[in-house]
């Protein structure tokens, strides 16, 4: 039960580190990719430094703490979910 269990909580864990992760790049890009209707027609605009500044205080401040500690926890959960593996 448990390494079911712990299967699908590392899994989560897993899917909300990669969203965190792909807020971090975008946040922490000199570049903003934009779609206006569709794959198509999308387009490359250069942040201005404004805008870079306050995307880097944004990822130090919320996004770089979410995702140590979702390292942490995916760490942690993923060995629990090994030595129950191991143990089974």
């Amino acid at each position: 039960a448990n390494v079911g269990t712990l299967g699908l909580v590392l899994a989560v864990l897993v899917r909300l580190y990669s969203g965190w992760g792909y807020v971090g790049s975008r946040l922490q890009s000199k570049v903003i990719e934009y779609e206006e209707t569709g794959w198509y027609d999308g387009n490359f605009e250069k942040k201005t430094e404004a805008e870079y500044k306050r995307d880097q205080f944004l990822f130090q401040s919320d996004v770089k703490p979410a995702v140590d500690r979702l390292k942490l926890l995916t760490l942690s959960v993923a060995s629990l979910w090994l030595g129950a593996w191991i143990g089974f």
